[in-house]
């Protein structure tokens, strides 16, 4: 990773320009982090429209990057270029944990997994503005980031409003600005404009409102109602495995405090149409089915269908494939039998005549007995 060629050059005694100088976290050679600005925030907006959403955008020349979801979430995090192409987790396609190098800088990615918050790292500097975004699917647990910026870059960044810290407050009063984030308060909060699109929609996503947990020095726009329709949760998955649907909660919330009211307070305003979202998309474990039974063994009376037990695994709700039996990591229920009895219709009785099934029933005349008696009258 990028940190160990850092660890290896501090081991070596090589800094800056071949010497034992060092760079300071802006990248000045024999620096003292004098002309370094620390720009940081936390992203605690719940509710956004589905999709890719924009957080903020890393300006150019930004240095010691660091990215971080403060609660594992199904959400992900993405960087997307000025000129709309993705560098990570583009496209609904979420990438593996790993480095990779954008905008002039290696960078590290941790995915969110059992031991691991999703995370994203680079030591900068950035030779031209990263969007830093978040893919919605469910409430945001918050997103930290921060960087350093270079003072004379930060002066000139602030004029053309291209930096987006929101600036980090104490969490029992919105308007605290600790000492120590002091030196940002100069920086401006520019939640660019950019068209986001979600994915398979091309029109762009609708902006989003203003919300009082934002760390953005902006004053709130006066409320124009009451009540409002809010997405506020998500049902259960419909599956555990190969891919499930939720469905967007939708109700009518009082608008201060976010209270859930009754819905006929929200009469006079458009519901939302619902929305969903895919859910569980990691493929079921492999387990052992039953095949299609045969045809039955006879033509009439009792026989005997079987079938095989075969091992299979769904992938999606629109595959199943048959795998290796070793892929199966316990032996098949005695539920699943391979033979069962199967009924045909009765057998005739006269067990010469291969004509089956028999034509309609008719009378017919047979041969004669012997006469009863052997003179006179008899039968």
């Amino acid at each position: 990773m990028w940190y160990l060629s850092f660890v290896t050059a501090l081991l070596l005694g090589v800094g800056c320009n071949g010497s034992i100088r060092r760079e300071d976290a802006c990248t000045v050679c024999k620096g003292s982090n004098s002309t370094c600005r620390l720009v940081s925030g936390i992203f605690t907006r719940p509710q956004l429209p589905m999709g890719y959403n924009l957080i903020t955008q890393l300006p150019q020349s930004a240095c010691n990057l660091t990215i971080t979801e403060l609660k594992q979430s199904r959400n992900y995090l993405a960087l997307r270029r000025i000129d709309g192409s993705f560098v990570l987790n583009g496209n609904w396609a979420i990438n593996w944990s790993g480095d990779f190098e954008a905008s002039g800088t290696p960078f590290s990615y941790t995915r969110d997994d059992d031991h691991h918050i999703e995370s994203i790292h680079s030591p900068g500097p950035l030779i031209e503005p990263l969007d830093l975004m978040v893919i919605y699917q469910q409430p945001n647990p918050g997103i930290k980031y921060q960087y350093q910026l270079p003072m004379i870059r930060a002066e000139h960044a602030a004029k053309e409003s291209v930096i987006a810290p929101p600036l980090l407050r104490h969490p029992a009063s919105p308007n605290h600005i600790p000492e120590d984030h002091k030196s940002v308060d100069n920086a401006v909060n520019t939640r660019l404009n950019h068209p986001v699109f979600p994915y398979g929609n091309s029109a762009p996503a609708r902006d989003i409102p203003p919300y009082a947990g934002d760390e953005a020095v902006k004053p709130r726009p006066k409320r124009k109602r009451k009540f409002a329709w809010k997405i506020t949760g998500f049902t259960e998955c419909s599956k555990s495995c190969g891919g499930g649907i939720q469905t967007a909660v939708i109700a009518c919330v009082r608008e201060h405090n976010q209270l859930t009211v009754n819905e006929r307070r929200c009469a006079a305003f458009e519901k939302p149409s619902p929305q969903s979202v895919r859910c569980n998309l990691k493929p079921c474990v492999a387990e052992w089915v039953g095949g299609e039974w045969s045809e039955c063994s006879v033509t009439c009376g009792e026989g005997v269908q079987t079938r095989e037990i075969l091992c299979r695994q769904e992938i999606t709700t629109t595959l199943i494939m048959t795998v290796a039996d070793g892929a199966c990591l316990t032996p098949p229920s005695p539920l699943l039998h391979r033979i069962r009895t199967c009924q045909r219709p009765p057998c005739p009785l006269d067990s010469t005549n291969t004509d089956y099934p028999p034509s309609e029933a008719q009378w017919h005349m047979g041969l004669w007995s012997e006469c009863s008696a052997t003179c006179g009258l008899g039968v």
